[in-house]
């Protein structure tokens, strides 16, 4: 198992060994995303993620930070999330160097020069659109608003149309100054030992700090005994999007928690797939997943039916949170999960990428590693009576929410179908 190490100037190394890796994969995390804005910088982080993009002291321009990379066959890209945004490359291990640089530039050099500003944002807002314009999407969105109104975690990652066009250059030059400090940032880096041996990281010790570690405020979940968001548009379908709060990431309950969602609706033989969508036929979609973050996640499941079966396809999967709440999961259902979680992680970690984002993740959602060993105990000491405590502790009508993108949804009905929960 890899160990985090800090570098003088505080930013948090991890170096992860794949032994016979013909690829080297770099990570650089840094701790902002949307979760960390105001009102006034409503899409900032994701915004910044773009504008790095546009040029740097090295690279004048995107093409050339592209052709970089790509004349070695290089894989690269980023993503804003709410907690975090991540610079990543796989490069042949020959060229890690390469990767390293690019990495370095994007977040230490980046020119953020005021017309590439002002043309880009127009560019966000286009990318705004068609989010909107796909239904499940917007359905997630204002599922996070019907569980946390008004908070920092319940606004798009991208920001609004408003918030973007009304973002002024100062401010984002302020934001990025402020965030993208060597205390913020984890560099993992996976590969055979010989290359990471041989690793220069010397740019990277140039990076600046002096970050005042500010944190996310804690999410509160709404107060309205209803929760229910709905939108009404022009589609063929009815999606929606119901759930609950959910254990932290760093929770004793969060591997079991990850277990029962694949017995609920992680799979194509979970209770979900086969009652709702094989034994009812409300749907062709239908799977529930966790999201985790630093101090929540959210457990959900989504699924897309006919408009007029809105009401009772909610009451179908209701039916099947209330009976694991109630009764719990059997044996076989247990074993099963236990291997299909233990299953996907191995399956998930196969290439050098997916292991430097596994334990980049792990320490800047919780401070800590741990290994696949360590995890697969952990998963398999999980018990029935564990399942049965974790379904009653947060299967709770507290918290209870649910998003609806229709093109007819009656509230009141949807709250009355809620309020059957126990």
């Amino acid at each position: 198992m890899p160990t985090a190490k800090k570098l003088n100037n505080g930013l948090t190394y991890i170096p992860i060994e794949k032994p016979a890796s013909k690829t080297a994969a770099v990570l650089l995390l840094v701790k902002v995303g949307s979760n960390y804005e105001t009102p006034e910088t409503y899409g900032g982080a994701h915004l910044l993620e773009h504008l790095v993009f546009k040029g740097t002291k090295s690279f004048s321009d995107s093409q050339k930070i592209g052709e970089y990379l790509d004349e070695v066959g290089g894989d690269y890209n980023a993503f804003t999330g709410k907690e975090m945004t991540g610079y990543h490359a796989v490069v042949e291990k020959a060229h890690i160097g390469r990767a390293l640089k690019v990495m370095f530039e994007l977040a230490n050099r980046p020119l953020l020069r005021q017309e590439d500003f002002d043309s880009e944002k127009k560019v966000i807002i286009e990318e705004i659109k068609l989010h909107e314009d796909i239904p499940m999407h917007l359905a997630g969105d204002i599922f996070f608003q019907a569980m946390f109104p008004n908070q920092p975690i319940a606004h798009n990652i991208a920001g609004t149309r408003k918030s973007v066009e009304r973002f002024k250059y100062q401010d984002f030059v302020n934001f990025y100054q402020s965030h993208y400090r060597a205390e913020k940032m984890i560099l993992a880096v996976s590969a055979d030992k010989d290359t990471l041996k041989n690793l220069d990281l010397m740019d990277y010790q140039k990076i600046r700090g002096g970050a005042k570690m500010s944190e996310i405020s804690s999410s509160k979940v709404s107060k309205d005994s209803a929760r229910i968001e709905i939108a009404e548009r022009k589609i063929e379908q009815a999606n929606l999007i119901l759930g609950f709060l959910g254990p932290s990431y760093s929770s004793k309950d969060r591997l079991k928690m990850s277990l029962l969602t694949s017995v609920l609706g992680g799979m194509m033989s979970s209770r979900m797939f086969i009652e709702v969508r094989e034994k009812q036929h409300l749907c062709y979609n239908i799977r529930s997943d966790m999201d985790f973050y630093q101090d929540l996640s959210l457990l959900s499941t989504e699924a897309g039916v006919k408009t007029e079966n809105l009401y009772r396809a909610i009451r179908a999967i209701l039916y099947e949170y209330q009976k694991i709440k109630s009764k719990g999961i059997s044996k076989a259902e247990l074993a099963k999960g236990r291997d299909n979680l233990k299953g996907r992680l191995a399956i998930g970690l196969d290439s050098s990428e997916a292991l430097a984002s596994f334990y980049g993740r792990q320490w800047i959602l919780s401070g800590n590693l741990a290994g696949l060993d360590s995890i697969y105990r952990e998963i398999d000491s999980v018990t029935q009576a564990d399942i049965l405590e974790i379904a009653k502790k947060y299967f709770s009508r507290e918290t209870l929410s649910i998003a609806v993108i229709s093109p007819k949804a009656d509230k009141a009905k949807v709250s009355v179908e809620l309020n059957k929960f126990r």
